[in-house]
């Protein structure tokens, strides 16, 4: 039996028989609905889920025995009861976060509770018409997936896999990622993202732009780019960008390193998988992501979102937070641990592909995310995103011409393979380009693990590389700082320039009649579809 499963089965037996023993706590979360004009919708969802409904009047609370939604008139149409004690949990403690669960089940988790701005009382069992913009917030209480410890949660809304989070060991024997990119942040090291992400031969080499938050260490910004897996790192140059730029606005970056002067950003007014409204998982920049596991024959999850469009815009950038899954990882990582001892012949073969080839295969497997735009001659592709990383989010900018969308509206459509992308936030900008100004700079210093100048290897893209290895190979690199005006604010960006190469060293014999499914398309992505519904369904049984 291949290493890798073996480890998976004995750390999936250990969290089974903790979880039946009880060893482990429960957590729900506090999903806010954010938008007002989204309360509608919510509270009409919550009642098709049956789930249970709570009326805060300062610090009094009422269970809501009926509730009925008038969106013409915009009130709702109620009865109040006591509140029973088996939904007090968060009403009492609103910061306890632990619930007690048989098989993960609890009368929280169906909780959703109303705040109103003022603080009457209310007689029970009376009809009651209570106007909407009467309610101050919303909120749906959920199960906390990433915070459940060692619960392996294969759900609907999403896949946050904490069995990753519990045993690093996996990632470090599986993860299929690339250089770690960690910056002095005025108070420690921190990693804050991946670069030059799937350009894993030669052929595929590529510059990569990585907005950073930097702050001087003894007058020098500080950045650390460091082989932490079982890989060959090999990065051609290191640039640090320094953007100063008005405070009200933020640099962005797109894939090919334009930049982009944005605000907030308009919210989608609406963002449906196959009519399901998921707006909470995009809204806001909270880990509460939209994980692109629609579950289609294809194999391919679609996310559709509109934005109101002021009548004079023609142009606008999407702005987007998102990341990589661990889960796709994984999956590539069982593919290609299929092909036993036969790996690295295979990999060398692939050096020799050009990269039309080797990118051909990526897109046909839907392992970029695709990005369309309806137009009045129907949808059109503005771009496709190479893959990011999993270990950290990062922001983007992708301009959008408008001049063919017909209406008061913008259509967008995002597209993945199943669940190989994480979009925690996304907006739509329409605010005109404004002014800034740009200085790039060179490595001052650059070091090795050793303390081996390794500067003049970073300096220019000349194809004389930093190679790293091994993990651990880490290297250090100072920049000259510049002076801000104090009316400004500064956005640094990181240009590299690099590829990786996997190091894997698997026994046994290749399984070709499983490797020859992937030579047709949307294979990869159908593959992860199947093997969730294995997971799901083995975790399901073994938890009974």
């Amino acid at each position: 039996m291949r290493i890798f499963q073996s480890i998976c089965q004995v750390l999936l037996a250990f969290i089974f028989s903790c979880a039946c023993s009880g060893c482990f706590q429960h957590y729900f979360k506090v999903v806010p609905v954010k938008a007002t004009a989204q309360y509608p919708v919510a509270l009409e969802r919550g009642k098709q889920e049956d789930r249970f409904f709570i009326l805060h009047s300062g610090s009094k609370t009422y269970a809501i025995s009926t509730i009925e939604v008038n969106r013409e008139k915009q009130q709702l149409e109620l009865k109040l009861d006591k509140l029973d004690t088996p939904h007090t949990v968060y009403t009492t403690r609103p910061r306890h976060r632990v619930y007690k669960s048989k098989k993960g089940q609890s009368p929280v988790l169906t909780e959703i509770h109303l705040y109103l701005k003022d603080t009457p009382s209310y007689a029970l069992n009376e009809p009651l018409i209570l106007p909407i913009e009467k309610v101050n917030k919303l909120e749906l209480l959920e199960k906390d997936k990433a915070g459940t410890t060692a619960n392996m949660v294969l759900s609907t809304v999403g896949v946050t896999l904490s069995v990753f989070a519990l045993v690093g060991v996996i990632v470090a024997l599986t993860k299929s990622s690339c250089p770690f990119v960690s910056g002095y942040d005025g108070e420690e090291f921190k990693l804050q993202g991946e670069i030059y992400g799937g350009a894993i031969y030669p052929a595929l080499k590529r510059d990569d732009y990585l907005p950073l938050r930097l702050k001087p260490l003894d007058g020098k910004l500080r950045v650390k780019i460091s082989n932490e897996l079982q890989e060959r790192q090999y990065t051609d140059v290191a640039e640090l960008w320094t953007i100063e730029h008005d405070q009200d606005l933020k640099i962005l970056p797109d894939e090919q390193g334009n930049l982009y002067s944005v605000a907030k950003g308009h919210t989608p007014s609406t963002a449906t998988v196959d009519g399901y409204d998921v707006l909470n998982q995009v809204f806001e920049k909270d880990e509460n992501y939209f994980a692109f596991n629609n579950k289609k024959e294809s194999g391919v999850s679609q996310l559709q979102l509109t934005f109101s469009k002021p009548d004079e815009s023609n142009a606008g950038k999407l702005i987007l937070h998102l990341k990589n899954s661990y889960w796709l990882d994984f999956i590539y990582g069982e593919l290609i641990q299929h092909m036993g001892r036969y790996f690295n012949k295979w990999s060398n073969q692939q050096k020799n592909k050009s990269a039309e080839q080797l990118t051909k295969w990526k897109n046909e497997q839907s392992i970029p995310l695709t990005i369309e735009m309806k137009t009045a001659t129907g949808w059109r592709e503005v771009t496709t995103l190479t893959t990011v990383g999993p270990v950290a989010y990062r922001e983007m900018a992708i301009p959008l011409d408008l001049s063919q969308v017909e209406g008061r509206d913008v259509t967008v459509r995002l597209s993945s393979g199943f669940m190989f992308w994480e979009l925690d936030r996304v907006a739509l900008d329409y605010t005109p380009a404004r002014a800034y100004t740009i200085s790039k700079s060179h490595p001052v210093t650059a070091t090795d693990e050793l303390g081996k100048d390794v500067k003049k290897l970073l300096s220019t893209k000349d194809g004389q590389f930093l190679n790293q290895p091994v993990p651990g190979n880490v290297a250090t690199l100072s920049f000259d700082t510049t002076v801000v005006r104090k009316d400004k604010a500064v956005t640094y960006i990181l240009h590299t320039n690099g590829y990786y190469e996997h190091v894997r060293s698997f026994k046994g014999m290749a399984d070709i009649k499983f490797l020859k499914k992937f030579k047709e398309p949307l294979a990869l992505s159908k593959f992860s579809m199947q093997r969730f519904q294995q997971i799901n369904s083995s975790v399901a049984t073994k938890s009974k």
